[in-house]
């Protein structure tokens, strides 16, 4: 089995490395600090399809540790509830919109 992972920060480079044990592995992506520490680092945009497009993934396990971090990303059509703090009056933080 090949595993590739997108994305050779912290999180792929360390990934690739506990699988490599078990797994041939490959890690895809730009460019990071980490980059010179992967034997098996491929420099491609993997934000880019017409990039992508030259990976074979076929018979492969991909894990995506870009989007990963990504989502952790702040949107602003999530709403969030947060309990109140004893020292709040208010009953909820709901926003009242929702």
């Amino acid at each position: 089995m090949k595993i590739i992972l997108l994305g050779c920060g912290y999180l792929g480079y360390n990934l690739a490395s506990l699988l490599s044990q078990k797994a041939e592995t490959e890690i895809i992506g730009l460019p990071s600090p980490y980059t010179p520490l992967c034997s098996n680092f491929k420099e491609i945009n993997a934000f880019s399809a017409k990039d992508l497009d030259q990976v074979d993934f076929e018979d492969v396990v991909v894990i995506d540790t870009i989007s990963l971090l990504a989502n952790n990303a702040r949107s602003e059509d999530c709403l969030l509830y947060t309990s109140p703090s004893p020292r709040d009056r208010q009953k909820s933080r709901m926003p009242s919109s929702a």
